[in-house]
């Protein structure tokens, strides 16, 4: 995570998809706090949609 200037704050997650690729996703927000909480709910958000499309591959 890292300020970007003195009113933006940015973070990223890089998953690994079904195909083996990685994916970067950023989120920003106005103070450290939210850009901590914007990633946490993005991480649950996107494991959930890899884990799915995962399972539709399989069946």
């Amino acid at each position: 995570m890292y300020q970007i200037n003195d009113t933006l704050w940015e973070d990223s997650y890089y998953p690994r998809l079904p195909d083996g690729k990685r994916k970067k996703f950023n989120v920003y927000a106005k103070t450290k706090e939210e850009c901590e909480k914007l990633l946490a709910e993005m991480i649950e958000e996107k494991k959930r949609g890899i884990k799915e499309e995962t399972l539709k591959k399989h069946y």
